[in-house]
């Protein structure tokens, strides 16, 4: 900004009209050089990536509940001495599951699930039905608990990509203000 001033001052001093002066302060050079700066923008967005990054990493060790259900239904035709015969199925399956991971490598999941299952039989002409089982009830609960015991055991391991997210989001800090730094002594 200030050679741009200082170029429009030589130029209009030669010219026929004289333009106005602008009187800039240092905080007026100051703000245009920090704002037009691009390394430093890209300083600014490298240093937020790398903030971002430790917030996903960091996100890796808070529990996750997961839901699902789902309907079923299903028709079978079979042949048999008194004609086709097809049997229907009708279920609903519901569930749920909590999921942790901690920073030492163990990894620990509950689940539980339920689910209603009733059936028919009637002959294919429409005549009858054959059988028709009342409705079935039933419900899965389970826990499971994995542990690296080889590879990937202790917070050491477990903790290396937090760290390095951690280190990543430092340098980047460290590196904004470095290109401040100098686009602020560059415009002083």
């Amino acid at each position: 900004a200030a050679m741009v001033l200082l170029a429009t001052g030589l130029l209009g001093s030669s010219g026929r009209a004289q333009p106005t002066k602008t009187q800039l302060d240092e905080a007026d050079v100051v703000r245009a050089a920090m704002g037009l700066n691009s390394d430093l923008r890209a300083a600014l967005l490298d240093q937020q990536q790398a903030s971002e990054a430790v917030v996903a990493e960091d996100a890796t060790y808070v529990p996750r509940l997961l839901l699902d259900t789902g309907v079923t239904h299903t028709e079978t035709p079979r042949l048999s001495g008194d004609g086709t015969t097809v049997s229907s199925t009708d279920s609903i399956d519901v569930g749920s599951e909590l999921q942790h991971t901690f920073p030492w490598g163990t990894a620990l999941s509950l689940r539980v699930e339920g689910n209603r299952s009733s059936g028919s039989s009637q002959l294919a002409t429409g005549t009858g039905q054959l059988g028709s089982p009342g409705p079935g009830y039933g419900i899965l609960g389970r826990v499971s608990v994995t542990q690296p015991l080889l590879r990937g055991f202790g917070s050491e391991v477990g903790e290396s990509s937090l760290r390095q997210a951690q280190l990543s989001r430092t340098s980047a800090d460290r590196a904004r203000d470095q290109v401040a730094s100098q686009t602020l002594r560059d415009a002083l």
